[in-house]
């Protein structure tokens, strides 16, 4: 059920057929109209607002995929595991970058599994950057996680990242310790 039939179960649509006023004449009669119509207005936008809010996540977690078809279940679980002692209203958003592996039928599968993930796939390799847009405009949390499938990302630091927002800041950063990378690699980065 989507807004639009919420709204329109409590009868705001009559509105708009008195808002457009053809001849001065009825212009008194349409505002009359609006008056008369307004605590329904307001009951339909305030139960609108809740039935959109019911169907917003509550945490969103967005991560790109490239070539991780070796570590996507594994990311899948360590991530409802995480979230799942936070609440479990939660949603997965994989953006699919075209890595020409198995990627996106592991992320189907596991949509198939559970309708907490989202799959995004695209039509061509555009990068971790637009991946992350991407996963941003179709994620519906009120907080969101952004993070790397390669687990190099702890999801079981998610639970300390939320309580930190929650103490009243509207954004929580992380930053690793200790990486094992080579040099070369930490340099490049």
């Amino acid at each position: 059920m989507n807004g639009d039939t919420l709204v329109r179960a409590w009868g705001a649509e009559s509105l708009f057929q008195y808002s457009r006023i053809p001849r001065r004449r009825d212009r008194y009669c349409a505002i009359a109209y609006c008056l008369a119509l307004w605590p329904r207005l307001v009951l339909a936008f305030k139960f609108a607002q809740k039935a959109v809010a019911a169907a917003m996540a509550h945490i969103s977690v967005v991560t790109p995929v490239y070539q991780a078809e070796g570590c996507l279940h594994e990311l899948y679980r360590r991530l409802v595991d995480a979230l799942a002692g936070i609440t479990q209203d939660f949603e997965i958003v994989m953006v699919e970058d075209c890595g020409g592996d198995r990627s996106w039928e592991i992320i189907r599968e596991l949509a198939q599994k559970d309708p907490r993930v989202k799959g995004i796939q695209f039509s061509r390799n555009f990068g971790q950057h637009y991946g992350i847009s991407a996963g941003l405009d179709h994620c519906d949390g009120d907080w969101i996680v952004v993070m790397d499938c390669d687990l190099q990302d702890r999801p079981e630091e998610i639970p300390r990242l939320y309580a930190k927002a929650l103490e009243g800041y509207d954004v929580v950063l992380a930053r690793r310790g200790k990486r094992n990378h080579p040099l070369h690699k930490r340099l490049l980065s």
